[in-house]
């Protein structure tokens, strides 16, 4: 057995060859930028809504009111909204939890939808109903919630992220990093050593908790937690890809988001994915793709569906040997990622 010194000399060995841009994981650091801008673009819309949207996703609300003033008392709340105010011990802080019934939705009481903006323009709205759109926060000046902005630094503040298959944390780090908090699970002990390693190289990624299971193993306390889930380049390698879909959709709230990128089976993902790719460029080692495992577009849709998954957005990725850099595009006929939201509590 090999002394402790030299098993961390050869762990920090292995965390520099996942982590070098020119190393054996090249394919997945070029990419890497391009799934992250489908990512960015594609949570941010969907974790934000305006605020009738909100309103109709909502049975109950709980809001947060900090120094609020006498005019918005529960007295002065229109007679079709029920509120309560609780004491929070603290001077000019209370608790108002209104009760917005589905009749009152269909009908278009202005007072009322004016009110709801004003209260949601001042605190942020708690995930009480298990919805992942009750994330957000009201934008006084306008007539949206919207803060999941994909252009500022953190826009999946406030959210919960599991990475499946996170292998050294490629992935996990920069979603850390715009603000989310990140679970990264991994089959492989390995990588979860390697992940963490060079996670606490950083204060913003050493709370990023990796752990070695599978997505259905030992997550029985998250299930149902998590807003987003992600498996990016995982589901070819599974043994039974409808299993690893379910797993997804058990972790994520209702109406929470999955992340799925893959390779399709097609003849030109074979001359690309594995001739190109593990034979002529070595960007992988041979053997890493089995062909008949790659799933089509219209497979992996089927698959998500039955898991009650509805696929919303779906996009390829196109390389371009001259500049070395990757793209998004519609042609899905060789790498492509999907978005998908769970339509089942």
């Amino acid at each position: 057995m090999k002394p402790l010194v030299e098993l961390m000399a050869d762990l920090r060995s292995d965390m520099v060859d996942k982590w070098d841009a020119e190393g054996p994981f090249k394919p997945l650091h070029l990419m890497n930028p391009t799934r992250l801008a489908f990512i960015r673009s594609t949570l941010c819309r969907h974790f934000s809504c305006t605020t009738w949207e909100l309103y109709r996703h909502l049975d109950s609300i709980t809001i947060d009111i900090a120094d609020s003033s006498p005019l918005y008392f529960p007295r002065l709340i229109p007679p079709c909204l029920s509120g309560t105010a609780l004491a929070d011990g603290l001077p000019k802080v209370f608790r108002l939890l209104l009760t917005i019934t589905r009749p009152i939705m269909n009908q278009t009481d202005h007072a009322s939808l004016a009110f709801g903006h004003k209260c949601l323009t001042l605190a942020r709205v708690k995930r009480s109903d298990l919805s992942a759109k009750a994330c957000v926060i009201a934008d006084p000046l306008k007539g949206d919630i919207s803060l999941k902005d994909p252009n500022c630094a953190r826009p999946f503040e406030g959210l919960k992220f599991v990475d499946v298959g996170c292998g050294g944390g490629i992935l996990s780090e920069p979603l850390a990093r715009m603000g989310a908090t990140v679970t990264g699970i991994d089959a492989i002990e390995k990588n979860i050593k390697i992940a963490r390693l060079h996670a606490d190289l950083d204060p913003i990624t050493s709370s990023i908790d990796y752990r070695c299971t599978t997505a259905a193993e030992n997550l029985v306390e998250e299930r149902g937690e998590f807003d987003a889930v992600f498996g990016l380049e995982v589901i070819e390698h599974v043994a039974d890809p409808a299993d690893f879909c379910k797993s997804l959709a058990e972790l994520t709230v209702f109406e929470g988001a999955t992340i799925i990128s893959t390779i399709n089976r097609s003849m030109r993902s074979y001359a690309a994915a594995i001739v190109a790719a593990e034979y002529i460029l070595y960007w992988l080692p041979r053997g890493t793709h089995q062909w008949s495992s790659f799933l089509t577009p219209e497979e992996l849709v089927l698959i998500l569906q039955r898991a009650s998954i509805s696929v919303q957005e779906m996009a390829g990725f196109v390389y371009n040997p001259l500049t070395g850099r990757w793209s998004l595009c519609d042609d899905v006929g060789v790498n492509y990622i999907a978005f998908g939201t769970k339509n089942s509590q």
